[in-house]
């Protein structure tokens, strides 16, 4: 579940005070944009998001990695009509690794980073699918994950695949997830 835009929750300040080495936000940082069709109404997320006192403190002074799902990016598809709004947006407002594909401006936002000895995957789920229930990833993205893998066996003991979309799901037709 993601958090309420401009949340106040003390859950914001208890992951700040753990003092951690980063913050993972898989998905649904804000819940504002699903019918968004404006980099104005994306970056009025982001701003409203910061501008709460525990939630935005908490993203504002811890290190974040973080990739939209369906509420703050908009729906499964890559045809969301606000999609070069989406990440306009996105790299404006969010310190990110560099990404997979940093030469088009509207490129899936996945990336990879290594902390010691974890390498780390950062999916994204939404902005690059194919037809509706052919593949959360498309294509390009798709082959970037396997060279990734491939890379980190044997030279990273651990991969942390970071994805919004749920991993154990059943397979039924229509699911918006991995199964």
């Amino acid at each position: 579940a993601g958090a309420i835009t401009g949340s106040k929750h003390s859950v914001f300040a208890e992951i700040k005070s753990a003092d951690p080495l980063f913050y993972i936000a898989a998905g649904n940082l804000h819940d504002a944009v699903p019918g968004a069709t404006s980099r104005a109404q994306y970056r009025a997320a982001y701003e409203q998001v910061l501008a709460s006192l525990t939630q935005g403190d908490l993203y504002l002074n811890v290190p974040i990695v973080y990739t939209w799902d369906a509420y703050d990016y908009g729906p499964a598809t890559g045809t969301v009509p606000a999609r070069a709004a989406a990440h306009a947006a996105f790299r404006e407002y969010v310190p990110y690794h560099a990404l997979a594909d940093s030469a088009s401006p509207d490129a899936p936002i996945n990336r990879a980073f290594t902390v010691g000895r974890v390498r780390f995957l950062v999916l994204d789920v939404r902005s690059d699918r194919g037809v509706a229930g052919t593949t959360l990833l498309g294509e390009r993205q798709r082959e970037w994950l396997k060279t990734e893998l491939l890379a980190a066996k044997g030279r990273n003991p651990l991969i942390f695949v970071v994805s919004p979309s749920a991993w154990l799901s059943p397979a039924e037709a229509g699911r918006d997830d991995w199964g």
